[in-house]
């Protein structure tokens, strides 16, 4: 359900009203709607109308929906960027950097706002950005291997580069005593190395790749319009 939700013209006003009083576009926008529904009904005939109304209705929940997105996006990245500053003092503050790693292992189907949830508490439990990076890479093929979250994935692996190899055991992934850094996670990469490419490469897999894909333009569609509506 987006901002708009699904109730007609009038939820249009969801997303836009401020002490019960709307915006020049919502009542722009409404008043364009009901002389819609009008002429459709007088000059295509009922069923035309209705039809076409849908399709129209459909399009304002998209972008609704496409506001939501991105509201949510832009609160993820938020909530990343705090984590690192407060726990990786040799960041230099270089978002864009950390959002390309991000987006370009989208193509593995974990989608950007769960890579931020799990680098966000890797950053905290490692207090490096490169080794939390390199971290969850590795956490990918390990939550697919596993069949768990990344985010879980991720702890596990944390755990061992503090030093903490239970949970991986109980896996049935037992490392050397005394391993740990990121030579514990290398020997754990070289058990799982290459899951979150082959799941990737999957019916399902690609499936959900493309699933991302879409979420990624309802979001980029959700930026344009939140600039569009800035003036107002």
């Amino acid at each position: 359900m987006g901002m708009f939700g699904r109730g007609g013209d009038g939820a249009v006003v969801t997303a836009f009203v401020a002490k019960d009083e709307m915006t020049p576009v919502v009542r722009g926008i409404r008043a364009t709607m009901d002389r819609f529904k009008k002429d459709a009904s007088t000059g295509f005939g009922l069923a035309a109308g209705i039809s076409v109304f849908s399709a129209a209705t459909k399009a304002v929940d998209f972008l609704g929906d496409s506001l939501s997105a991105y509201t949510s996006d832009q609160a993820s990245v938020a909530k990343l960027t705090q984590a690192i500053e407060a726990n990786s003092t040799a960041w230099d503050g270089n978002t864009k950097a950390v959002e390309d790693v991000i987006a370009s292992r989208t193509r593995l189907g974990f989608a950007d706002d769960d890579q931020r949830d799990s680098l966000a508490q890797l950053v905290a439990q490692v207090q490096d950005l490169d080794a939390a990076l390199r971290i969850q890479r590795t956490a990918m093929d390990l939550a697919r291997l596993k069949s768990m979250s990344l985010t879980d994935a991720g702890n596990v692996l944390a755990k061992a580069y503090n030093g903490s190899t239970t949970a991986l055991a109980k896996m049935g992934i037992k490392l050397k005593a005394g391993t740990r850094g990121l030579e514990a996670i290398d020997a754990v990469q070289s058990r799982v190395a290459g899951q979150a490419q082959a799941y990737a490469e999957t019916l399902a897999g690609s499936a959900e790749v493309m699933a991302i894909s879409f979420d990624e333009f309802k979001e980029s569609v959700g930026g344009a319009l939140s600039d569009a509506l800035q003036p107002f």
